[in-house]
């Protein structure tokens, strides 16, 4: 498996499409500091979804050293995982408990307190939503992601898109970053917004059929 690194895309647009027309999910995600209603949402009753967030997460079993040296915690790797969950479950009680004293100390003023609104869509194709401090691409923060079928609304929002890299991903009128296209719960292209970079994964060479969209790109 080769990892391609990629910080330029002439025909974004048409790169983007192409892994829509090639997937089988999508996930988009936003920072989140809103009141989080349902903890076990409806996203993972479908198996596409539950295949995608056991692949993040064995990811992170992989590649989690960063966290692990921040954490200053060196118990096995399960263990690990299940801080992040209690930490998690820790900061959505501060955040559904609307004080800013949960979050940011006792002299915090209220204001500091971001009150987003859960996203939810109409759309058939959206498959639901899950939070996290670990969407694959981003860790450190809770974010909200959302899951959709490749459909006619993803090909809208790309085509509203300004970059490969754009951080204001218009999905019913909510923005999303962080673009992740997965076949059978793994990801093929994994784009971090506010990083300028997207991560292609593939067996071999990079597709010939890719380069037809002008990209630039380092080999990992």
């Amino acid at each position: 498996m080769k990892w391609y690194f990629i910080y330029h895309c002439r025909d974004y647009r048409g790169f983007l499409c192409y892994f829509e027309e090639h997937c089988d999910l999508i996930s988009l995600s936003r920072g989140y500091h809103g009141k989080v209603d349902d903890r076990v949402p409806f996203a993972l009753q479908h198996p596409k979804v539950q295949e995608a967030l056991l692949q993040i997460r064995n990811n992170f079993l992989e590649h989690g050293a960063c966290s692990l040296q921040l954490l200053k915690y060196d118990k096995a790797k399960l263990d690990t995982l299940q801080l992040f969950d209690a930490l998690l479950d820790q900061t959505i009680e501060a955040l559904n408990a609307n004080s800013a004293r949960h979050l940011f100390g006792v002299h915090a003023p209220e204001t500091q307190i971001v009150r987003d609104q859960p996203f939810f869509s109409t759309f058939p194709e959206y498959l639901g939503k899950w939070y996290t401090w670990h969407t694959g691409v981003t860790t450190g923060t809770i974010h909200e992601m959302s899951f959709f079928k490749p459909s006619d609304a993803i090909k809208a929002m790309i085509e509203s898109m300004q970059s490969l890299f754009d951080v204001n991903c218009r999905i019913d009128g909510f923005a999303f970053e962080d673009p992740v296209f997965y076949q059978e719960g793994k990801p093929l292209l994994s784009i971090c917004s506010h990083e300028d970079c997207a991560v292609l994964s593939a067996d071999g060479d990079m597709p010939e059929e890719l380069q037809k969209f002008g990209l630039a790109y380092d080999v990992g």
